[in-house]
């Protein structure tokens, strides 16, 4: 009875000892150096860990709190997560985190000119005449109208600004809304041809309407940005507002998604960098302009080249565009459009011919270059591949990625996995199936045609062996990758796992960082979000409303819901 009764104590100071392993001892280890450590918290990847040891701005230690309290020093940071989910910080592979500083009018997405009239004019209230008013918002089919005879929008921004130049960017970026000023201003009349990447739209007399498409757009819009007298401090204003909204949606690493240099874009990330306000990794993508002498480009490029991924602002990849939007009728396309802006193009256009788009790879390679390329129509997103595949038989070990990959032909579905490029894919806000995304195409390429291709087609990349990445093309769909997670894991395109992996590991091997970040793991950086609840533990509805608690980038803590 007695053996039974040790026994039993010694049962008793067993679960004891267990219970007390989610608790910390309060001594410390004067002779420990871990600058922060968490402890109990779900620990994404590790569900056997409760603890992070971070020391140097690197993952030491992962596992258990009893081990985790031996690297615990008297300078060390102690967080109790208390249960709350750590996951590697997220990666968004497609943000344009840094533009949008110079805009000071932004007009309704919901409304037409006409139907905010009052709204537009107070935007040329605080600028002087004779300056540029610059704005984004509307889409072009509310705006254009969807009647026999187009709407005219340059009637009535001369109306709404007759004193001012004025540019706003249509919502998906690939349109621009002027009046004449502007287009006086930029020196463009209706007798001009196209610019390569571009189109003047004009009316059924030949007239044009106000509305210029792609590059035609990119060209006068540079010209707007150029002109303000303190476009630096405006450029770096807009950086530090992206900044503080990555942090706030735990995204600690970001591919640009076009850095626009010839406006100074990239000396103001570098400022920012410069003075110790990175709160996020930055893969900068300049942009390659369709128009520009190549030579130049080249020149620029070479010295902007920045491939030491220790660094917060990385410089290694270009931002390219092969076509347009089908919606405009300038993506390309393998068979004509059934309805179509531009007659004169049927299969839409090309920013970079293929040709084009190999002799820019080519030299590309030859610096150190890789690529991120925008690509909707199934031609474009062929084009793009075929030239991969030459530059992938010259040698090319660099990545690429092709982004969008809105109308994809099946022929070629199996290619990116062969040629090692990466699928950078916003899902958006709705979860639909193949079926329902391709109604959006219909109106365009018709129902025929629509039934054969596959649409943003994350399920079907993966199955090939693809590397995918989740991104959000902010601010096109929202920025929070708790979205893009939850709107996948909807629609049956991945897993938990496989989303969470997108917009982290994935994205950190498109970017080249997976050495260095993307998961939790001993001797990669401390890049972490810190989530209100566990992401596996809860519906996929849920998801998209879960709380970012913290960010932390390279062991430092810089957003904190308090």
């Amino acid at each position: 009875m007695r053996n039974h009764f040790f026994l039993g104590l010694f049962l008793a100071f067993l679960i004891l000892g267990s219970c007390k392993k989610q608790e910390v001892n309060a001594q410390q280890n004067t002779n420990a150096t871990a600058n922060l450590v968490f402890i109990n918290g779900s620990i994404y990847g590790h569900p056997t860990a409760e603890a992070i040891v971070v020391n140097q701005g690197k993952i030491e230690f992962i596992g258990s709190n009893i081990e985790a309290q031996k690297l615990i020093g008297s300078n060390t940071q102690t967080i109790d997560l208390k249960g709350k989910m750590l996951l590697p910080g997220f990666i968004d592979n497609h943000v344009h985190a840094g533009e949008g500083g110079e805009v000071s009018c932004l007009p309704s997405n919901a409304l037409n000119i006409d139907q905010q009239k009052e709204t537009l004019k107070k935007c040329a209230a605080d600028v002087e005449e004779g300056k540029w008013v610059i704005g984004y918002g509307m889409h072009l089919d509310q705006v254009l109208g969807n009647g026999t005879t187009l709407n005219k929008p340059i009637q009535s921004l001369d109306k709404i600004f007759p004193k001012h130049p004025v540019i706003i960017m249509e919502q998906t970026s690939h349109a621009m809304f002027v009046n004449t000023l502007a287009l006086n201003k930029a020196g463009i009349h209706k007798d001009m041809p196209d610019p390569q990447g571009g189109k003047f739209m004009k009316d059924e007399n030949g007239e044009l309407n106000g509305v210029l498409i792609d590059n035609a757009g990119d060209l006068v819009m540079e010209m707007a940005v150029n002109s303000l007298a303190n476009k630096f401090s405006i450029l770096v204003e807009g950086i530090k507002f992206g900044l503080q909204e990555l942090k706030k949606n735990g995204i600690t690493t970001i591919g640009d998604g076009r850095t626009y240099w010839r406006r100074g874009m990239l000396d103001a990330w570098k400022t920012v960098a410069k003075d110790g306000l990175l709160t996020a990794r930055v893969s900068i993508r300049p942009w390659i302009y369709p128009t520009i002498d190549k030579t130049e480009q080249l020149t620029f490029l070479q010295g902007a080249f920045q491939n030491d991924i220790q660094q917060l602002l990385i410089v290694n990849q270009v931002k390219m565009y092969i076509d347009g939007v089908p919606e405009n009728g300038t993506a390309r396309l393998i068979q004509p459009y059934t309805q179509t802006y531009f007659q004169d193009t049927p299969y839409g256009i090309n920013y970079i011919s293929q040709n084009r788009m190999v002799s820019w790879l080519t030299d590309l390679y030859g610096i150190g270059y890789g690529a991120h390329v925008h690509a909707l129509g199934d031609k474009g997103i062929r084009e793009v591949l075929d030239a991969v595949q030459v530059v992938r038989s010259q040698g090319s070990q660099l990545k690429y990625h092709i982004t969008h990959v809105a109308m994809l032909d099946k022929a070629d579905l199996s290619r990116f996995a062969q040629l090692n490029v990466d699928a950078d894919i916003q899902v958006g806000n709705t979860p639909l199936t193949q079926q329902e995304r391709s109604q959006d195409f219909v109106p365009f390429i018709g129902a025929s045609r629509a039934s054969e291709l596959l649409y943003s087609p994350v399920k079907s990349l993966k199955a090939t062996g693809a590397n995918v990445t989740l991104s959000s093309d902010w601010t096109v769909y929202p920025l929070s990758p708790l979205n893009g997670i939850s709107v996948s894991v909807q629609e049956g395109a991945f897993t938990i796992q496989e989303a969470i992996d997108a917009y982290t590991i994935n994205a950190a091997k498109a970017l080249g960082l997976d050495s260095l970040t993307g998961s939790i793991t001993v001797g990669k950086s401390a890049d972490f979000v810190v989530l209100e609840k566990d992401l596996t533990k809860i519906s996929a509805n849920e998801i998209k409303t879960t709380r970012i608690m913290m960010t932390v980038l390279q062991g430092k803590v810089v957003y904190e819901v308090k």
